[in-house]
């Protein structure tokens, strides 16, 4: 996350595409090493074509106005971090 490294451990395929076709898509449930109590993650592995904007912004944006609008506690998802791949300093465009 930014300049951090954090280490997540996959429990569990939540979400996964049968055939590979469109994003690819697999969802993971994790959990943070080393964090206790343990929460648990969604982590969203997708493919996307590099002309197509992300949807990490989109998520950022909703799940703020979620939180400021909004107490405790929440039933919804709230957005952690968003990244894209990158292979030698280049995007990966590689499905």
């Amino acid at each position: 996350r930014l300049d951090n490294t954090e280490c997540f451990v996959l429990v569990d395929v939540v979400f996964s595409r049968p055939v590979i076709s469109g994003r690819a898509t697999t969802v993971w449930k994790a959990f943070k090493k080393g964090e206790n109590p343990r929460k648990y993650y969604a982590i969203k592995d997708s493919w996307r074509d590099l002309t197509h904007g992300s949807e990490g912004v989109m998520l950022e944006n909703v799940t703020s106005q979620l939180l400021s609008d909004y107490v405790y506690p929440l039933r919804v998802a709230e957005y952690y971090h968003h990244e894209d791949l990158k292979i030698k300093g280049k995007d990966d465009d590689i499905l």
